[in-house]
């Protein structure tokens, strides 16, 4: 005779361990799969950041080649920074697929009502280009990528090497003497200051 199967709250209760164990180990070979990331370029190479070696975050490699050799090259992207340079990278590749993809679908989509009609709804791209926008503006402040914020932090730069001698190089100043004589003039256009300009809020309506 069978044994007599467990009754169904009893059941639900224990759950099934074969399924939770089968969980535990896509998890464990997520996280290491994210370890690997993280561990994937050396520090020392500004041209291979972390995370951003794998090919599903080529756009916001790009971005990265960009921007970060001028950024090292004025002192804005210490090694400690790089993960939070990476998340802007991602967040305005992000913005950008986005931008491309209202322009591709449009604005709004034909969504059916319960009375069996149609209306125009916004689309949830919308929402994410806008927030992908916002993550961009913010970190873009911490790396001075706006012209307001790069005449801000290259004055800040400034003052700081004229009363930290050496502050930058430990080589005859000459990093130094550059921060220096840089520092209110350079403030041409950047990539995420082009961003903040096409900023604007949409109409009510847009047509598809």
């Amino acid at each position: 005779m069978g044994r007599r199967p467990d009754p169904p709250e009893l059941q639900a209760a224990k759950g099934n361990p074969g399924k939770r164990t089968g969980k535990m180990k896509a998890r464990a070979v997520e996280a290491e799969r994210i370890a690997e990331l993280l561990s994937s370029a050396p520090s020392s190479d500004v041209m291979s950041p972390p995370v951003l070696s794998d090919p599903m975050f080529a756009p916001a490699l790009v971005v990265w080649r960009e921007l970060a050799p001028e950024l090292h090259k004025t002192h804005r992207l210490p090694k400690e920074s790089r993960l939070i340079f990476v998340q802007l990278c991602v967040y305005m590749a992000e913005w950008l697929g986005a931008e491309v993809d209202i322009a591709e679908h449009g604005y709004t989509q034909r969504v059916k009502t319960v009375a069996g009609g149609y209306m125009e709804r916004k689309r949830p791209v919308v929402d994410r280009r806008e927030r992908a926008f916002d993550n961009v503006m913010r970190l873009s402040e911490e790396f001075g990528l706006t012209p307001h914020d790069l005449y801000a932090l290259f004055k800040d730069q400034a003052v700081a090497v004229q009363t930290n001698p050496g502050l930058f190089d430990g080589q005859d100043g000459v990093r130094a003497n550059a921060v220096r004589d840089r520092a209110p003039v350079e403030t041409a256009p950047t990539v995420v200051g082009s961003a903040a300009r096409l900023r604007s809020t949409p109409p009510a309506s847009l047509p598809n």
